[in-house]
């Protein structure tokens, strides 16, 4: 899987006949097999579609998830807790595949009742037309359910759901490379490590133990798939709420241990066209690491040009030789925060520049 060049997040738009069932199972309008229904035909309309735009491994867009990061609230039978929200609506992703309004908060131990990605990986090893991937949430992202006054009875710490997340994730890792997953990623944000920062600053004490325990978090959950030759991966997002991209410049101060310490092959990492001297922070990045530049937005109709991509990827070869980088969009496709409307068709006209870059690139 190192000669993947064409590589792309994973999430894709939701097509309107699957949203219209969606729709309608929420209303009782259809049942759970109308629905799984709908969702196979989707799923096999956007794996045609990777084909013919001519990436290199396929995802089933994520179509499976009311978000990228639901499922834990239905696998593990949670129920909405009275919790107040959190910035940016956290535990609201987390929940909404069991209620758009819900606010999750945990009040009581985890008991996984069925895979995160239930149904995900198994079709995606009976239908995808070549390698696939499937990426879950790094263990951190559910750190926002942990409630002062609320989680202590079941997780007296942070750390002690983190501890049991890893489980719970790790054994979906494996579950996916059995499914035939030949790769496997997962979806993190900057904001998770940095707010790790802020939290040991206003304690008075260091926060590199915290950041680096956060990467060996990662690390465990992807081994069961190490171990077995999968290809592994993390999608550090620095997408902010209403559009906002922080840190600016790179990845800030997480960026040398989240770097250097993370066991992925594959760091898929997001650039912006503006940022001065953005690629200096891959100097931080251990040699043969694969670095997926994610250069074409996904926010925004406008296609990039395939020959700026060129000399941004050459600006990139500076800092990590060219065999070890790839190019993909910067997010996924499902994004709920962007600037500005994109269509099914600038989708498609994206991944198949993606692939164009990279066929120009590396042949």
């Amino acid at each position: 899987m190192a000669g993947i060049r064409a590589d792309h997040v994973g999430s894709l738009l939701t097509p309107e006949a699957l949203q219209a069932a969606r729709d309608d199972y929420v209303r009782g309008a259809i049942g759970p097999e109308e629905l799984r229904a709908a969702e196979d035909e989707a799923v096999q309309d956007v794996l045609r579609l990777q084909r013919d735009a001519g990436v290199q491994v396929f995802t089933d867009g994520a179509l499976r998830r009311a978000s990228w990061v639901s499922g834990l609230a239905r696998a593990a039978g949670l129920e909405a807790a009275a919790a107040a929200p959190q910035p940016g609506g956290c535990g609201r992703r987390v929940a909404n595949d069991i209620g758009p309004a819900a606010e999750l908060a945990v009040s009581r131990r985890l008991e996984l009742r069925r895979r995160l990605t239930e149904g995900e990986g198994g079709f995606l090893g009976r239908h995808a037309p070549g390698p696939f991937k499937v990426a879950i949430p790094s263990p951190n992202m559910y750190l926002c359910l942990h409630r002062p006054g609320l989680s202590e009875p079941a997780y007296p710490t942070p750390r002690a759901l983190l501890d049991d997340m890893v489980g719970i994730c790790a054994g979906e890792v494996g579950a996916l490379v059995d499914d035939g997953a030949a790769y496997v990623q997962l979806d993190a944000h900057v904001d998770n490590y940095l707010r790790l920062i802020g939290q040991a600053t206003l304690e008075g004490r260091g926060w590199e133990a915290d950041v680096a325990d956060a990467v060996a978090a990662d690390n465990a959950v992807l081994e069961p798939a190490r171990v077995q030759g999968a290809t592994t991966a993390v999608h550090v997002c620095r997408h902010g709420h209403g559009g906002a991209r922080r840190p600016a410049g790179g990845y800030g101060p997480v960026a040398e241990l989240l770097f250097g310490l993370s066991d992925a092959d594959r760091l898929l990492l997001e650039f912006e066209p503006d940022e001065p001297d953005a690629f200096e922070v891959l100097r931080l990045v251990p040699r043969g690491k694969t670095v997926v530049l994610g250069l074409v937005a996904t926010g925004c109709p406008r296609l990039e040009e395939k020959d700026a991509l060129r000399r941004r990827i050459d600006e990139a070869a500076a800092f990590v030789e060219i065999e070890h980088l790839a190019i993909s969009p910067r997010c996924g496709f499902a994004a709920p925060e962007r600037p500005a409307p994109i269509t099914e068709d600038d989708q498609k006209r994206k991944l198949e520049l993606v692939a164009e870059t990279a066929r120009a690139v590396w042949g």
